[in-house]
């Protein structure tokens, strides 16, 4: 999406600049300086933990930040597994509106698709995925993926998948899938 402002000849700001992909941080990088923060503060936290917490949010800067911020608040002297649990719940839980409203947003086979991809599939136009997954006719699935990979919320680089939201991801992961794959499911 952001790329589009960047690269279209009629957005204003069609070749304002270089464009620059940005590799994640170095998970090296995060766990010395969440470990330094935490005693900063008098407060400590183990390399497992912080190694759990950058796995979690996928080193997403936004995410880590958040869960980092939640294991803190709730730390008095040394962070746990059930502190990190907890925070993490607490972070899809602040995100589960927005991810409501991205599911509700989408078409039953889109949704559908997003599930086939939860799932590890990465077959979409093999009649069998097609009918497991409600996926509708290998149209619908190429236009399923366009639509998918426009929203932001997968990437697709040849049978690989990605999601673009870790969070989001883990959301999906800890619902149940619906047995008709509702876009309204609670």
């Amino acid at each position: 999406m952001m790329l589009e402002i960047f690269k279209t000849e009629s957005r204003a700001f069609y070749r304002f600049g270089d464009l620059f992909l940005l590799d994640k941080i170095a998970e090296k990088h995060w766990l010395e300086f969440i470990q330094l923060s935490f005693k900063n503060t008098g407060k400590g936290i183990k390399k497992e933990l912080v190694n759990r917490m950058i796995h979690s949010t996928n080193n997403h800067p936004d995410y880590l930040q958040q869960l980092c911020h939640n294991v803190w608040n709730a730390t008095e002297t040394e962070a746990s597994h059930d502190i990190i649990e907890t925070a993490m719940d607490l972070v899809v839980r602040s995100n589960a509106l927005h991810y409501q409203d991205i599911c509700e947003a989408l078409s039953s086979t889109q949704l559908n698709l997003v599930f086939a991809i939860l799932e590890g599939e990465t077959k979409f136009t093999a009649a069998v995925t097609m009918q497991n997954y409600k996926l509708g006719t290998p149209r619908n699935v190429s236009k399923n993926k366009k639509v998918l990979e426009e929203k932001d919320i997968v990437e697709f680089h040849g049978e690989n998948v990605s999601f673009n939201d870790p969070i989001f991801e883990y959301w999906l992961k800890k619902k149940q899938k619906p047995e008709s794959f509702d876009p309204g499911f609670p």
